[in-house]
């Protein structure tokens, strides 16, 4: 038996007569650890002049006080990110184990092209001053202090300015910096990571061990949240009908950079892997795509779609989306494709005809029974909220006949951004949902557009003093997480 072993049950047997020895493993795990549970984040940003600027992401390192590199983040082909978005969000890159202590910089090495979207959607490519073979490393000074058995978030943040004032041979310096605790700072922190089930617990939960890093992510189904199987066909909400430990599976939602835990809208067991590139790497390969709908031919079963986030440096925008009829749902059916919805959308991609033949389909804010009506979005201000009932004054409305202002239950919706407290009088919100009768929304999903948000969600951000996650206790298989070394 190892000495830890034996350390372990003297403390079960000295413990045992006072009711003390349930937890012996767990405090024992606690204290001989000494590394920070680190999430790695990327702040993504809001350019009036670009929608889209891709930059692709292949490792993240950090320096202590003694010049030694601890690398936090690494990507074998390089993870592939619109540092532009609509509303300040954050997206995790992946969480890892960092050796306790002080760091003073932060080095990001990427790929040594960046690709500008204008207005127009026209393209432009810039290199990075001072690449060589195909990566340029961007270094920034920090202060940053890392506490052993804690989760810490590592919010970077791109100067957009930096990415559009390029000299006259097209060179950049792109420039990052850090922003210490600024997690909090984004009404939104979400992740979509491809990794391993570990483990099922019973109340509709799963530990979660993504491909890169090596902390893992407690996950939990949202109420309005939906499991698919790529290979089977097989949809629903039951976590330990449709999950077991081994699975390779996606995971989409929002994440608690301070717990270690995941809300999630949408896990796919998947087939296949997203790969990542430029658009002719991926020539023929599975990839994703996030976007709007521009416009839709039934008669093709094809529709456009203006792309704001990918896993790949798209060769245009917008694209086609193909085979719309044949492809699995997760959420809405193709009955609620509508111009101006977003929609998620994996399937195979061909460079030749910028076409994207889908796979999978998730249409945002529609619920995961077909033909359950037509998906409506309605904006407007924050007149007031009783309880779950929320009163907004309308500025737009698409597929749906309203007046003035809208009354609607949010009890069950997905906060895209934000949260319940957010929802103070004058702030803007975008409400989608399912309309009854023609003229009421069955809300499915909130995203708070802009104004203060006074706090932030009870449920997603805790102090860090709380930082011990659930997600490296014990399953349903019995197994609990165990450090390598012996004490």
């Amino acid at each position: 038996m190892s000495r830890k072993g034996l350390y372990v049950v003297f403390l079960a047997a000295l413990l045992g007569g006072c009711g003390l020895a349930d937890n012996v493993e767990d405090k024992v795990n606690q204290l001989k650890e000494t590394k920070s549970k680190v999430s790695t984040l990327i702040r993504e940003l809001q350019s009036l002049q670009f929608p889209e600027i891709w930059v692709t992401v292949k490792d993240v390192k950090l320096q202590d006080s003694n010049q030694q590199d601890h690398v936090v983040y690494t990507h074998q082909t390089g993870k592939v990110v619109n540092v532009i978005s609509k509303a300040a969000a954050a997206e995790l890159l992946n969480v890892n184990k960092v050796p306790q202590g002080n760091y003073t910089k932060l080095s990001v090495t990427l790929a040594d092209q960046v690709t500008l979207v204008d207005l127009q959607g026209n393209q432009k490519v810039y290199t990075i001053n001072g690449g060589a073979n195909g990566f340029a490393t961007v270094n920034a000074d920090i202060n940053l202090s890392l506490v052993a058995n804690q989760a810490k978030a590592l919010l970077m943040e791109f100067d957009v300015n930096s990415f559009i004032n390029a000299d006259t041979a097209n060179k950049i310096v792109p420039v990052v910096k850090l922003a210490i605790d600024g997690a909090q700072d984004a009404l939104r922190n979400y992740a979509k990571l491809e990794g391993r089930v570990v483990g099922v617990n019973a109340d509709n939960s799963f530990v979660f061990q993504p491909n890169t890093g090596d902390a893992q992510i407690h996950v939990t189904l949202h109420q309005l949240g939906v499991i698919v199987n790529e290979r089977t066909q097989d949809a629903g909400q039951s976590v330990s009908a449709l999950l077991k430990a081994g699975d390779a599976v996606e995971v989409v939602g929002n994440y608690n950079p301070n717990k270690l835990e995941l809300v999630a809208v949408g896990v796919a067991v998947i087939d296949l892997p997203v790969n990542g590139g430029t658009s002719s790497q991926v020539d023929g390969l599975t990839v994703e795509v996030e976007g709007t709908i521009v416009s839709i031919d039934q008669g093709l079963d094809t529709l456009l779609l203006n792309i704001e986030e990918a896993s790949f440096v798209p060769s245009a925008d917008p694209i086609t989306i193909s085979s719309l009829s044949s492809a699995q749902y997760g959420h809405g059916d193709t009955t609620m494709l509508a111009v101006g919805s977003e929609i998620e959308v994996k399937g195979v991609w061909n460079k030749d005809s910028n076409t994207l033949q889908a796979v999978r389909i998730e249409i945002e804010g529609a619920p995961h029974t077909s033909g359950a009506g037509a998906i409506a979005e309605v904006e407007g201000t924050v007149q007031s909220l009783t309880g779950s009932s929320l009163t907004i004054n309308v500025t737009s409305a698409e597929h749906i006949t309203v007046g003035a202002t809208l009354t609607s239950d949010i009890a069950n919706a997905w906060f895209k951004s934000g949260n319940a407290s957010c929802l103070i009088n004058g702030v803007n919100v975008e409400l989608k949902g399912t309309v009854v009768n023609g003229n009421e929304l069955t809300t499915t999903l909130v995203e708070i557009k802009s104004g203060a948000c006074s706090t932030l969600p009870d449920s997603e951000f805790e102090d860090e003093s709380e930082s011990e996650t659930e997600s490296e206790t014990e399953s349903e298989t019995g197994e609990t997480p165990e450090e390598e070394d012996d004490l």
